[in-house]
């Protein structure tokens, strides 16, 4: 009975041993269309059924040096470029591997973000001072100061209805703002009276009037239409058209800012979630990719290098600024 019993219990083991492996294949699958600088990038092993993955290792070499093992991670690559992932399974009788390249693309590091009480935030600006921002509300077309903590500091009860966009005119401490349902921009003093509105042309096929600001040195306002041939409008401040250029660099475009000390404009991409440096007839300079659901306003403050961007879904305050320091162009 003990030598049955014996060769049985051997027998099993023999078996267990000898058991014929699925044949086990390795494949990477990468969670999201584009990679960023800064930002994790997640990575996963995509096997096939009754694959016994309790017998398998999931080696990952990232190609900037780094290993990891697992069937999903996650991996930030602090540098643009291009890099080779190669991910091994290790079975008990075989191996396979994949390999896939990515490209890391420049990014904005994102510094702050705090909520904002303001419905459908949509445009921008830097107050007097650079010491407070303005933006004004889709929804009800009023105009709001906010701290760089996102408090309510003003409210200017306009009324204006669908208001993307503002930009505040440091000569005289008043407002122009984009009125995306007439194609229009109003100049507005500090309580909400209009000094001037005028229809822009060109504008009114598809989407309209996205963003605006102000270069007050060379007396030039910045004006950019959405999409469906987005334009870039150069204007004096009697709203007289100096320049018509269509951009298309970008699926869509939802804000524009000067940069005093590039002589430059940054341009805000909703659909591709990335911020543009471009120069002021629309020429695309380099690009920047930042982890926004809806950015709808942008502004720069030259003096400290960061950026704020407004969310119009989430109505949150984003500030971002270069990894590292600030380039130079």
């Amino acid at each position: 009975m003990i030598l049955i019993v014996l060769i049985l219990l051997v027998g099993i083991l023999c078996s267990c041993e000898n058991e014929p492996e699925v044949l086990i294949e390795a494949s990477i699958v990468t969670e999201g269309g584009r990679f960023l600088q800064g930002y994790p990038v997640r990575l996963s092993a995509k096997t096939p059924p009754k694959t016994k993955i309790d017998h398998i290792t999931f080696f990952w070499d990232f190609g900037d040096g780094l290993v990891e093992e697992g069937l999903e991670v996650e991996h930030i690559y602090p540098d643009t470029g291009i890099y080779e992932i190669r991910l091994t399974l290790e079975g008990r009788t075989n191996s396979k591997s994949d390999v896939r390249t990515i490209k890391v693309k420049p990014s904005l590091e994102l510094l702050t973000s705090v909520s904002i009480s303001v419905d459908e935030p949509s445009g921008l600006t830097l107050g007097a001072g650079n010491t407070s921002l303005w933006t004004v509300s889709d929804r009800t077309g009023d105009v709001y100061q906010l701290d760089f903590s996102g408090q309510i500091m003003e409210t200017i009860n306009f009324n204006g209805g669908d208001l993307e966009s503002i930009c505040f005119d440091s000569r005289d401490s008043t407002f122009w703002i984009g009125r995306e349902s007439s194609n229009s921009i109003l100049h507005i003093d500090s309580v909400g009276n209009i000094l001037l509105e005028r229809l822009i042309l060109g504008v009114s096929e598809g989407s309209g009037l996205e963003g605006i600001d102000i270069d007050t040195e060379n007396i030039r306002l910045y004006a950019i239409k959405e999409k469906d041939n987005s334009v870039l409008i150069t204007l004096n401040d009697s709203l007289e058209t100096l320049h018509y250029e269509r951009i298309g660099f970008a699926p869509d475009f939802s804000g524009v800012c000067y940069s005093e000390s590039m002589e430059k404009l940054w341009l805000l991409s909703h659909e591709s979630a990335s911020v543009y440096l471009a120069d002021t007839t629309g020429s695309m300079i380099s690009a920047y990719g930042i982890n926004m659901n809806q950015p709808e306003g942008i502004v720069y403050d030259d003096e400290s290098g960061l950026f704020y961007i407004v969310d119009d879904a989430t109505e949150r305050l984003n500030t971002y600024g270069f990894w590292g320091q600030t380039p130079s162009f």
